[in-house]
């Protein structure tokens, strides 16, 4: 079995030296993944309720993740995070609702 680990955290992104995205831009991002994967049955526990829980400190964990969880993170994370770079509106999740849907198809 595999050790845990963070996949991703807040602070990462808020302490980051020019970094452009704002501060409730990163917190706002968390909260609609966090959100994505709990309304889908892909973690193992409740991350949020609302945008107040997402503070510096908020990280998703493998061991907050489902197995199926994990592996979409594993398959469409970086490349959602790369869209968001490029200006795609972070509650666009097509691309997480496409990886999602072919895992379960399998």
């Amino acid at each position: 079995m595999e050790k845990p680990f963070i996949v991703d955290q807040v602070s990462w992104h808020t302490s980051t030296p020019g970094n452009p995205e704002s501060r409730e831009h990163i917190i706002r991002r968390f909260h609609v993944i966090a959100r994505f994967l709990q309304d889908r049955g892909l973690t193992v526990r409740q991350l949020v309720v609302d945008m107040q829980d997402v503070q510096d400190n908020f990280a998703i964990s493998s061991a907050d993740l489902t197995d199926e969880g994990l592996a979409l993170m594993r398959a469409a994370y970086d490349k959602w995070l790369q869209k968001v770079d490029q200006g795609m509106d972070i509650t666009d999740l097509s691309l997480f609702e496409g990886a999602l849907k072919k895992m379960r198809a399998r």
